[in-house]
């Protein structure tokens, strides 16, 4: 039962420069996962978690291919089962769930209100190996306020393959057994466009490049006003200089 506690210790881990911990952690995270939603959707079967696929019976096994934090999985089934093989830990919890939505789970929204459960009793699983990449490197929702610092929203996005989270100090350890990327950050345009910052030919930006900043009422704004006005995006120099 060790894997029990595995699941949960990411609290304990130095994600950067534990690998092998981290890589446990996460993999038993997405066997919990398995186990918690098909023992509901499948009381009638007896799931148990163990080191080593069963000789004589079938398994879902998972494996985590030595890739920095990739996202793209593949599900191999054989004879017996099907192989969960992540590239990264972000893999391998992307792959957990996309078994549980071919099984028929979905998440419509955070929290168990928002669990939708199989109606069908079968499970249509791959016959032949598939491999699934992301077509965007990033996905997330920008939920950055204090009040979003929320372990059930999180979970809901994983579920939902979400692989980037704004960090807050609550749910960071789980996001980093997720394997998401955590961005921090916010309004930094206002600090790089002062008005007086200045250019590599020795001009401030506002003598250099007024055009940057927007019109109010079709006039250009005041020099005071500068970075509290949308910026003009109309022009390629601006992004070169961003």
């Amino acid at each position: 039962e060790l894997w029990n506690l595995w699941a949960f210790e990411e609290k304990k881990i130095d994600f950067r420069k534990e690998k092998k911990l981290a890589e446990r952690c996460t993999l038993a995270f997405a066997a919990y996962e398995l186990k918690h939603f098909l023992d509901k959707s499948d009381p009638d079967i007896d799931i148990s978690v163990v080191e080593k696929p069963p000789v004589n019976a079938k398994f879902i096994e998972l494996q985590i291919f030595d890739e920095q934090n990739g996202a793209a999985f593949e599900l191999i089934p054989c004879q017996q089962g099907i192989t969960l093989l992540g590239y990264g830990r972000n893999g391998i919890i992307n792959a957990a769930y996309e078994l549980l939505r071919l099984r028929g789970w979905r998440w419509l929204e955070p929290g168990p209100y928002g669990e939708s459960p199989p109606e069908d009793k079968s499970f249509n699983w791959p016959l032949e190996k598939i491999k699934y990449k992301p077509s965007f490197y990033y996905r997330a929702m920008d939920a950055y306020r204090t009040s979003n610092d929320s372990k059930t929203l999180l979970l809901w996005m994983a579920r939902n393959r979400c692989n980037v989270y704004f960090r807050k100090e609550a749910t960071a350890a789980l996001c980093d057994k997720l394997a998401m990327y955590s961005r921090y950050g916010g309004h930094l345009l206002q600090k790089m466009l002062q008005p007086d910052n200045l250019l590599p030919n020795g001009k401030n930006i506002w003598e250099g490049h007024r055009e940057w900043f927007g019109k109010v009422n079709g006039k250009l704004i005041s020099k005071k006003l500068a970075t509290d006005t949308q910026l003009c995006l109309a022009h390629d120099s601006l992004f070169e200089y961003l």
